[in-house]
Parts: structure tokens; C-alpha cells; sequence
């Protein structure tokens, strides 16, 4: 099974979402119609980024390793980091992060790598 981390944010607050799933759509559903509580009260969301991973257990160091990161500053940065291309092709969504791509792509526990 794919499992995917994926990073929303809040079109009201601003705030991200940082979460694992293995169908990124049903998620983002869930979340813009208010039925994950502790994302409830900023909704609606957008998708910004999906990252795609073939191990559940390589999904949740990412979305530790993310959520670790308690500067905003710091998650915009991989945001704006190369997208995973293919995750977005797979759950047929487009990111704000489609725009373009930067030079660096992370692994699964946050490392910057070229490309």
C-alpha cells in the first residue's frame, strides 16, 4: 500500500496541517467539511504538499520528523522544496506547490538532497 504525508493549510488562518494518509482526497474532504476535530475550527484547507511513500513507517517518521518543526519559517521551506511530482499525479490533486520546483528534495527524516 502508498501511503502519503501531506501538508495543508488553512485558507482563513494560515496555519498547516501536517498528517498521513493513504488517500490523500478523502482527507482533504474530511478536513474542509469538518469532521477531523483537531483541524475543524481553521477550515476550509488547500493542499500545499503531498509526499508519497511506500512504507507506513517511512509516512510517519516524515510527518514526526515535519511536525517536530515548530517554525513556520522552517515549513515553508519544504513546501517550497521540490514537489513529489508523482504523489500529485496519484491523488489527482494539484498543490499550491505545482508552481515550480526548487533545487533540493528531502528524504524521509528531512534531509536535504540535490537533485
Amino acid at each position: 500500500m502508498i501511503y502519503y504525508v501531506y501538508i495543508l493549510q488553512s485558507v482563513k488562518a494560515g496555519r498547516y496541517y501536517i498528517g498521513v494518509t493513504n488517500n490523500v482526497r478523502r482527507r482533504l474532504q474530511e478536513h474542509n467539511g469538518g469532521l477531523s476535530k483537531s483541524s475543524a475550527p481553521y477550515a476550509p484547507y488547500t493542499l500545499v504538499r503531498v509526499e508519497r511513500y511506500a512504507r507506513a513507517q517511512e509516512a510517519y517518521q516524515r510527518e514526526l520528523f515535519l511536525k517536530g518543526k515548530k517554525s513556520k519559517r522552517i515549513i515553508e521551506k519544504i513546501i517550497q522544496s521540490s514537489p513529489d511530482v508523482l504523489a500529485e499525479q496519484e491523488v489527482g490533486i494539484p498543490t499550491l506547490q505545482s508552481r515550480g520546483s526548487a533545487s533540493k528534495r528531502w528524504d524521509s527524516v528531512g534531509r536535504a538532497n540535490d537533485s
